[in-house]
């Protein structure tokens, strides 16, 4: 695989739901395949369920198995820190994108966070 080193912008639409799941995990999926750094604006949720945060998730897990990074941005909306903080992906709700990143549990091991099983 040759070396990819860009860094490519995704936001996410204001309705983060199932019906636009598969979007979401296409453009992730494609953005990470063709870049070295992915950046993810969270700024523009208005509207989020389960789904889209399981996307999220699995797409930093991704990005982390894969050799890219994926980094968030923007303000963190109400609806998304709850779905986090519930759904048991952070111990605490995060308010915008560089907390998100260093909230998300079983991630950034290298930094010393507690993971999510010990």
């Amino acid at each position: 695989m040759s070396e990819k080193n860009t860094l490519r912008v995704v936001s996410l639409e204001k309705r983060a739901t199932i019906e636009r799941s598969q979007h979401l995990r296409d453009t992730l999926l494609e953005a990470l395949q063709q870049s070295s750094r992915v950046l993810l604006n969270l700024s523009h949720v208005e509207t989020v369920d389960l789904t889209a945060i399981h996307i999220i998730y699995a797409a930093a897990h991704e990005a982390r198995i894969g050799g890219s990074k994926l980094d968030f941005t923007g303000e963190v909306s109400e609806p998304m820190r709850k779905a986090f903080e519930d759904g048991g992906f952070c111990k605490h709700a995060p308010h915008d994108g560089r907390e998100l990143a260093a909230s998300l549990l079983d991630f950034d091991r290298s930094a010393g966070k507690e993971s999510r099983h010990g």
